[in-house]
């Protein structure tokens, strides 16, 4: 979903290929960015932590 965003896609043609609805692709695109989640993640940031 991130690498997607931070390629242009939109919420509607991330939400088509992840066939999930468009409103949990805002709503996790609006999370991820107070916590600053970005793509690439972090090399630091480990499965643990995800």
């Amino acid at each position: 979903m991130l690498r997607h965003s931070a390629g242009g896609t939109s919420v509607r043609e991330i939400a088509v290929v992840l066939g999930i609805a468009r409103s949990t692709v805002q709503d996790n695109l609006d999370r991820a960015k107070p916590a600053g989640l970005n793509w690439p993640l972090p090399g630091e940031l480990t499965d643990d932590a995800r």
